[in-house]
């Protein structure tokens, strides 16, 4: 991992994935086609034998379906990870979600 944001974003997974342990209740990675959910997988993923640090990059997320203008598609990426990120979001358990004093 490489990155502030990157290894910030990894740290604020790893902090919910343990809330949720300790909660009990259960709780699936971020999509693939967002930046976290990229990382994720690029981190947890990738072979041991040639894994490299990287930064969030277009080359992490999953291709999009069928054929995009070179001009539309980081907009075409965009979109994507903010309707995966959005239904994501509105998939985890609302006791993972309230702050308790």
């Amino acid at each position: 991992m490489e990155g502030y944001v990157e290894s910030s974003a990894c740290g604020i997974l790893a902090g919910m994935f343990l809330s949720a342990m300790i909660l009990g209740v259960c709780v699936s990675p971020p999509p693939a086609e967002t930046a976290t959910g990229s990382l994720l997988r690029h981190v947890t993923a990738s072979p041991l034998r040639h894994f490299q640090p990287s930064n969030v990059n277009y080359g992490l997320f999953p291709p999009l379906a069928g054929r995009v203008q070179k001009r539309s598609r980081n907009e075409a990426y965009a979109e994507r990870a903010r309707a995966a990120f959005s239904e994501w979001l509105h998939s985890l358990p609302e006791r993972l979600l309230t702050r308790r004093s």
